[in-house]
């Protein structure tokens, strides 16, 4: 059995967000862009294990597993944070080195995503 984190989208967010004629624009985009990113394979992207399915109510895919997201391990959100998070997640503290790399690692995936849109 493989580790995985799973991404589950429940479509009536997008019309608390947004306009309700909006919802199937902000479901469109969430499923082209899981597919965009299905197709892109490089080691700095993330892996999609399993590619977006679509029930009713909601969209969802299966990655690599991932550990929070940025806002997460950030706190830009803490009031909003889900009590369900581990512990791990809500103390993480990035080293200087993890920055430095992550910021590499964002430059190289949009170079690799630049240079394969160029020779397409």
């Amino acid at each position: 059995m493989q580790e995985a984190s799973v991404f589950v989208f429940e479509k009536r967010v997008a019309e608390k967000l947004h306009k309700p004629k909006r919802k199937e624009t902000v479901t469109e985009i969430l499923r082209f862009s899981v597919r965009q990113l299905d197709r892109f394979k490089h080691p700095k992207l993330l892996t999609i294990y399993h590619p977006i399915e679509e029930a009713s109510e909601t969209l969802a895919f299966a990655t690599e597993p991932v550990l929070g997201s940025l806002a997460n391990i950030l706190n830009c959100l803490e009031d909003r944070l889900p009590q369900c998070l581990p512990q791990e997640v809500r103390d993480y503290q990035f080293l200087d080195i993890e920055i430095k790399y992550g910021l590499l690692q964002i430059f190289a995936s949009q170079c690799h995503a630049k240079f394969r849109h160029h020779s397409s």
